[in-house]
């Protein structure tokens, strides 16, 4: 699972400088495929980075393809994460995230 996350963050980090959308598409693929072997009941912590982390992939694939639909599959994703990643417990992540979601409404 966490080599399939890091695929995907991998093929994120190309698809800002070439081909985002093939790259974007890859990312969400290993990232979903993470999240077959993470749940949240299993292995919360991974299952929440991994949501992220597909979260970001949305959030860039917006920028260049249907737009709305992928800023409405981000929220969706980083909300799962945060789920997880509570104010109390993990502030600087909780509000990374929040912040991540503020920048999609500006979009």
């Amino acid at each position: 699972a966490m080599t399939q996350n890091n695929l995907g963050a991998a093929y994120r980090t190309l698809a800002q400088s070439k081909d985002k959308a093939k790259n974007c598409q890859l990312a969400i693929t290993a990232f979903q495929k993470a999240l077959e072997i993470c749940t949240k009941e299993h292995l919360p912590i991974q299952y929440a980075m991994i949501q992220n982390n597909l979260g970001n992939a949305y959030a860039i694939l917006a920028e260049v393809q249907d737009k709305v639909k992928n800023i409405h599959l981000a929220k969706e994703a980083y909300q799962e994460a945060l789920k997880i990643y509570k104010k109390e417990e993990y502030p600087d992540v909780y509000e990374l995230i929040n912040k991540n979601i503020l920048l999609l409404e500006e979009k």
